[in-house]
Protein backbone atom coordinates (compact mmCIF):
# COMPACT_ATOMS: atom_id res chain seq x y z
CA UNK A 1 0.00 0.00 0.00
CA UNK A 2 1.48 3.39 -0.96
CA UNK A 3 2.33 5.75 1.86
CA UNK A 4 1.33 9.42 1.69
CA UNK A 5 4.19 11.74 0.94
CA UNK A 6 5.64 14.08 3.53
CA UNK A 7 4.50 17.09 1.45
CA UNK A 8 0.89 15.88 1.42
CA UNK A 9 0.88 15.33 5.18
CA UNK A 10 2.38 18.80 5.73
CA UNK A 11 -0.25 20.41 3.47
CA UNK A 12 -3.13 18.68 5.27
CA UNK A 13 -1.72 19.69 8.66
CA UNK A 14 -1.29 23.30 7.54
CA UNK A 15 -4.84 23.51 6.21
CA UNK A 16 -6.35 22.03 9.35
CA UNK A 17 -4.59 24.56 11.58
CA UNK A 18 -5.08 27.60 9.35
CA UNK A 19 -6.63 30.52 11.17
CA UNK A 20 -10.35 30.94 10.75
CA UNK A 21 -11.42 34.17 9.11
CA UNK A 22 -12.03 36.94 11.63
CA UNK A 23 -15.59 37.21 12.92
CA UNK A 24 -17.53 40.12 11.50
CA UNK A 25 -18.27 42.55 14.30
CA UNK A 26 -21.71 44.03 14.53
CA UNK A 27 -21.78 47.76 14.06
CA UNK A 28 -24.31 50.12 15.49
CA UNK A 29 -24.90 52.67 18.22
CA UNK A 30 -25.33 52.48 21.95
CA UNK A 31 -28.47 53.87 23.55
CA UNK A 32 -27.24 55.06 26.94
CA UNK A 33 -28.94 56.48 30.00
CA UNK A 34 -28.21 60.08 30.98
CA UNK A 35 -25.05 59.12 32.87
CA UNK A 36 -23.63 57.32 29.83
CA UNK A 37 -22.76 54.35 32.04
CA UNK A 38 -25.74 52.09 31.34
CA UNK A 39 -26.89 50.83 27.94
CA UNK A 40 -30.03 49.38 26.42
CA UNK A 41 -29.09 45.69 26.42
CA UNK A 42 -30.30 42.40 24.96
CA UNK A 43 -30.11 39.90 27.86
CA UNK A 44 -27.81 36.95 27.16
CA UNK A 45 -27.81 37.94 23.48
CA UNK A 46 -30.81 35.70 22.87
CA UNK A 47 -32.59 36.81 19.68
CA UNK A 48 -35.88 35.04 20.33
CA UNK A 49 -39.21 36.84 20.17
CA UNK A 50 -40.23 38.15 23.58
CA UNK A 51 -36.77 38.58 25.10
CA UNK A 52 -37.29 41.51 27.51
CA UNK A 53 -34.89 44.41 26.97
CA UNK A 54 -32.92 45.55 30.00
CA UNK A 55 -30.49 48.15 31.26
CA UNK A 56 -26.90 46.97 31.77
CA UNK A 57 -23.54 48.61 32.37
CA UNK A 58 -22.09 49.64 29.01
CA UNK A 59 -19.44 47.20 27.85
CA UNK A 60 -16.11 48.74 26.86
CA UNK A 61 -15.60 46.10 24.15
CA UNK A 62 -18.63 47.06 22.03
CA UNK A 63 -20.63 44.02 23.07
CA UNK A 64 -23.07 43.28 20.23
CA UNK A 65 -25.84 42.80 22.83
CA UNK A 66 -25.69 46.57 23.36
CA UNK A 67 -25.49 47.71 19.74
CA UNK A 68 -28.57 48.96 17.91
CA UNK A 69 -29.35 50.40 14.51
CA UNK A 70 -31.75 53.29 14.01
CA UNK A 71 -33.53 52.64 10.73
CA UNK A 72 -35.12 55.36 8.60
CA UNK A 73 -38.50 53.63 8.92
CA UNK A 74 -38.44 54.18 12.71
CA UNK A 75 -37.35 50.68 13.68
CA UNK A 76 -34.66 50.24 16.31
CA UNK A 77 -33.05 46.94 15.37
CA UNK A 78 -30.49 44.69 16.97
CA UNK A 79 -27.13 45.18 15.31
CA UNK A 80 -26.66 41.42 15.73
CA UNK A 81 -29.79 40.65 13.73
CA UNK A 82 -31.43 43.49 11.75
CA UNK A 83 -34.69 41.54 11.40
CA UNK A 84 -35.30 41.93 15.18
CA UNK A 85 -36.82 45.15 16.56
CA UNK A 86 -37.51 46.85 19.86
CA UNK A 87 -41.23 46.25 20.37
CA UNK A 88 -43.58 47.70 23.00
CA UNK A 89 -46.28 45.09 22.48
CA UNK A 90 -49.71 45.31 20.93
CA UNK A 91 -51.92 48.02 22.48
CA UNK A 92 -49.01 49.35 24.56
CA UNK A 93 -49.83 51.37 27.67
CA UNK A 94 -47.72 52.86 30.45
CA UNK A 95 -45.88 49.95 32.04
CA UNK A 96 -45.77 47.74 28.94
CA UNK A 97 -42.49 45.84 28.73
CA UNK A 98 -40.16 46.53 25.81
CA UNK A 99 -38.91 43.34 24.20
CA UNK A 100 -37.35 42.01 21.02
CA UNK A 101 -39.61 40.82 18.20
CA UNK A 102 -39.52 40.12 14.48
CA UNK A 103 -39.70 43.44 12.61
CA UNK A 104 -42.84 44.26 10.65
CA UNK A 105 -43.04 47.34 8.44
CA UNK A 106 -45.47 49.98 9.71
CA UNK A 107 -46.25 48.25 13.01
CA UNK A 108 -46.99 51.04 15.51
CA UNK A 109 -45.48 49.20 18.49
CA UNK A 110 -42.12 49.03 16.65
CA UNK A 111 -41.98 52.54 15.18
CA UNK A 112 -39.93 54.93 17.30
CA UNK A 113 -38.96 58.60 17.08
CA UNK A 114 -35.60 59.47 18.61
CA UNK A 115 -35.35 63.21 19.29
CA UNK A 116 -34.49 65.66 22.05
CA UNK A 117 -33.11 62.86 24.21
CA UNK A 118 -36.33 60.85 24.16
CA UNK A 119 -37.15 57.56 22.44
CA UNK A 120 -40.90 57.77 21.80
CA UNK A 121 -43.36 55.48 20.07
CA UNK A 122 -44.64 57.20 16.95
CA UNK A 123 -48.30 58.17 17.27
CA UNK A 124 -48.32 57.67 21.03
CA UNK A 125 -47.18 59.64 24.03
CA UNK A 126 -45.19 56.65 25.32
CA UNK A 127 -41.42 56.84 25.84
CA UNK A 128 -38.70 54.30 26.53
CA UNK A 129 -38.43 54.35 30.31
CA UNK A 130 -36.17 52.91 33.02
CA UNK A 131 -38.63 51.00 35.21
CA UNK A 132 -39.03 52.63 38.64
CA UNK A 133 -35.94 54.75 37.89
CA UNK A 134 -33.70 51.85 38.98
CA UNK A 135 -30.41 52.47 37.20
CA UNK A 136 -28.78 49.10 37.77
CA UNK A 137 -27.86 45.97 35.87
CA UNK A 138 -30.92 43.95 34.91
CA UNK A 139 -33.61 46.62 35.20
CA UNK A 140 -36.24 45.85 32.57
CA UNK A 141 -37.17 48.67 30.21
CA UNK A 142 -40.75 49.69 29.61
CA UNK A 143 -42.75 52.41 27.92
CA UNK A 144 -44.38 55.07 30.05
CA UNK A 145 -46.26 58.27 29.38
CA UNK A 146 -43.64 60.77 28.21
CA UNK A 147 -42.86 63.16 31.05
CA UNK A 148 -39.38 64.44 30.17
CA UNK A 149 -37.89 63.07 33.38
CA UNK A 150 -34.31 61.80 33.58
CA UNK A 151 -35.34 58.11 33.42
CA UNK A 152 -36.68 58.74 29.89
CA UNK A 153 -33.59 60.59 28.64
CA UNK A 154 -31.31 58.68 26.27
CA UNK A 155 -28.15 59.41 24.33
CA UNK A 156 -27.32 57.85 20.99
CA UNK A 157 -23.60 57.14 21.19
CA UNK A 158 -21.47 55.85 18.33
CA UNK A 159 -19.36 52.83 19.17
Amino acid sequence: MPRPSFALITLVAALSTAAAPPMRRASGVHLTDQSGRFCVDLPTGWLGNGNAIQLWGCSPDDNANQLWALAKNGHITSAKEPSKCLDAGENAVSGSSVHLWDCYEGLAQQTWIVENGAVRLQGANLCLDITDGKVQDGTRLQVWECDGEWNQKWTVASQ
